[in-house]
């Protein structure tokens, strides 16, 4: 071995070891006595793409490349400096320079692919990775970024053959395991999707991606347990992620432990102060748990966090007791109900003891004749369709109407309405002046102080004969009181006063409990007014 040869090997053993700056001047030494040594160059060029140095690599690799036209692996390198410059028409020049030279050159058309990839034009590029492909079937790096360009192409079924391939040939690709992963994840096939996570995590525990991925797989599998242990694992490679924070205080929330849901939603507001869901569900902790100081204070940041909110101004509103506060604002109802409807009847049911539905309908069958399937009907503040499974044997034509629409589709899955509409309750009635012979409003009224416009709207609404059935809670002071759990509850001459003066005939107005609160029963009205035939 001459001494060029045995002081580039030393050379090289330090810019293998990472000692790139004695490397660096090693290689420097080496070209003042010969300037056109063409491995000198080479390893001068990549050594300085590493530091950063892309003009610099790509002057010493040009050099190489003048040297040595021929020398595929000097231009590949040359044109990855092109394509990390921004220069992708030199790079696409020096890889179709390439391929006209030698059509076999898989890595040639690989690099022109992912030039094209650079570039967005992901049909191109998956024209050039099947190209060498065709070359060599088995080329691990063409299927990888096949399935990268098939992706954009929202071809999923394509990117998973790509993925699957890998597998096929390098069981232990874990790149491959994790992208198969993540688009099983997004077409929901979590079981699928968690043996690829598991993979990654076995193989690789400190991989951050695939244990958060695990999570969340288990918990669209219901697995709440292993999902909240790998946000765990997750949590100790990165302490202070907002949204693995975040999903475990929703996860402990849903185990009933809202002391830790507490704790990691501080730890997400501490470390990320303007993390707009944190602060408002930390809020709805503090609520449920009673602390109304605490929960004050973490709706108000998330009112600074989203001044326009208007369901949060109106929150506000009812823990602070506005006295000017008479009636709930649109946007809270639809943000309440929204929230609330996928557990919403079984709450109703097994933890407010809720029977509203049903004994407001036993006030109008005992008051009214109820014939099978003649009726218009109007469910208005359907929610989940409690009132309409009672209502539809008497009904010709049965409408449901509320303002949330997620309440809507849970009432849509029960097949019970002709019709269901997302609208404004007082909107709606005056906009179907003498349509219905029955206008049933569970728990809609307890929303409103004043209630003026909304029984002129009932009113309007009603064909002559019909009738207006509602529920309220009991009020003991003035009109309407705002009680502590945001609703109304109003007082009887109150209720009495407004049906005289707008001529509905008072039916029924029984005194009963509508549903069990923390501090007991609450007392409210079921009432049954009608529109007389003549006025």
């Amino acid at each position: 071995m001459n001494q060029r040869s045995a002081n580039l090997d030393d050379i090289k053993l330090l810019h293998h070891a990472g000692k790139l700056n004695e490397a660096r001047q090693g290689y420097l030494s080496l070209l003042q006595t010969n300037p056109k040594d063409l491995d000198v160059l080479h390893l001068l060029g990549l050594l300085c793409a590493e530091e950063g140095q892309l003009e610099d690599a790509r002057k010493y690799l040009q050099q190489a490349c003048d040297l040595a036209p021929d020398n595929s692996a000097v231009r590949l390198h040359l044109a990855n400096i092109f394509k990390a410059t921004g220069n992708y028409d030199e790079a696409v020049k020096e890889l179709q320079a390439m391929i006209a030279a030698d059509e076999t050159c898989a890595p040639a058309f690989n690099n022109l692919g992912t030039v094209y990839f650079a570039r967005k034009n992901y049909a191109a590029a998956v024209q050039a990775f099947h190209a060498a492909l065709d070359i060599r079937p088995d080329y691990i790096d063409a299927y990888y970024n096949l399935g990268l360009a098939q992706a954009r192409l929202n071809d999923s079924e394509a990117a998973m053959l790509a993925y699957r391939a890998i597998i096929a040939i390098t069981p232990e690709h874990a790149g491959a395991h994790f992208q198969l992963g993540s688009h099983l994840m997004k077409r929901r096939q979590f079981a699928e999707a968690t043996k690829e996570f598991s993979h990654v995590s076995e193989e690789h525990p400190h991989h951050f991606e695939s244990l958060a991925n695990l999570a969340a797989c288990c918990l669209g599998q219901g697995r709440i347990d292993q999902a909240a242990a790998s946000y765990l694992r997750a949590l100790e490679l990165v302490p202070e992620d907002r949204e693995i924070l975040f999903n475990l205080g929703v996860i402990y929330m849903q185990q009933g432990y809202p002391h830790d849901a507490i704790k990691f939603y501080h730890r997400a507001v501490k470390s990320h102060p303007d993390f707009f869901d944190a602060h408002h569900n930390l809020a709805a902790v503090y609520l449920m748990r009673r602390d109304h100081d605490h929960a004050l204070e973490h709706f108000r940041e998330a009112l600074r966090i989203e001044p326009n909110h208007e369901a949060l101004r109106h929150t506000i509103r009812i823990l602070t007791q506005d006295p000017e506060l008479r009636a709930s604002s649109p946007e809270y109802i639809k943000s309440l109900f929204d929230s609330y409807a996928d557990y919403y009847d079984a709450h109703l049911r097994t933890h407010l003891h809720y029977r509203v539905p049903e004994k407001l309908y036993a006030v109008v069958a005992s008051k009214v004749d109820l014939p099978a399937a003649t009726l218009n009907i109007l469910d208005l503040g359907c929610g989940t369709g409690l009132c309409g499974g009672l209502l539809k044997p008497h009904a010709a034509h049965l409408i449901g109407v509320d303002l949330s629409e997620n309440m809507l589709a849970a009432a849509d899955a029960k097949q019970i309405y002709n019709e269901l509409i997302a609208a404004d309750a007082v909107d709606y009635l005056t906009a179907h002046a003498g349509e219905f012979d029955l206008v049933m409003a569970g728990d809609v009224l307890v929303y409103f102080g004043e209630l003026e416009e909304l029984v002129n709207a009932a009113w309007s609404a009603l064909k002559p004969s019909g009738y207006f059935a509602f529920n309220v809670e009991v009020g003991r002071d003035g009109d309407y009181t705002l009680t502590p759990s945001g609703r109304f509850a109003h007082h009887q001459t109150y209720l009495d006063s407004l049906a005289r003066t707008q001529g509905f005939l008072l039916l029924a107005m029984e005194q009963d409990t509508i549903r069990s609160q923390q501090d007991g029963p609450v007392p409210g009205y079921l009432c049954l007014w009608q529109r007389p035939a003549v006025i």
